[in-house]
């Protein structure tokens, strides 16, 4: 799962996600999702607090838009979290498999 370019993705090899996928390797492929996912979320133009404070004024489309948005940078922020702290996680313990390590994540 490691490429120079999109086009050079093969899509078999995705297929199985980063389960076979360890050390480095794993670690490159997590900095790169969180990298993607920071970039999605750095493309709002406004931050969740202030979306929260404009929602008691809203109403109708605008209202259930705004709360949409709200949700979409609530889920990008556990996102990013969660890949930091896999690509932290997979640095430490070299990325090992179960079978060798013995170890769950």
């Amino acid at each position: 799962m490691s490429c120079d370019a999109e086009g050079d993705l093969d899509e078999e090899e995705l297929r199985g996600g980063l389960g076979d996928v360890f050390g480095e390797r794993r670690v490159a492929c997590l900095r790169t999702l969180e990298r993607l996912a920071t970039g999605c979320r750095g493309e709002f133009a406004t931050i969740w607090d202030e979306d929260a404070k404009m929602v008691p004024s809203l109403e109708g489309n605008r209202r259930t838009a705004t709360l949409y948005r709200m949700e979409k940078k609530r889920v990008l922020d556990l996102a990013i979290e969660a890949l930091h702290k896999e690509a932290e996680l997979a640095k430490k313990g070299g990325g090992l498999p179960f079978a060798v390590t013995g170890l769950r994540g």
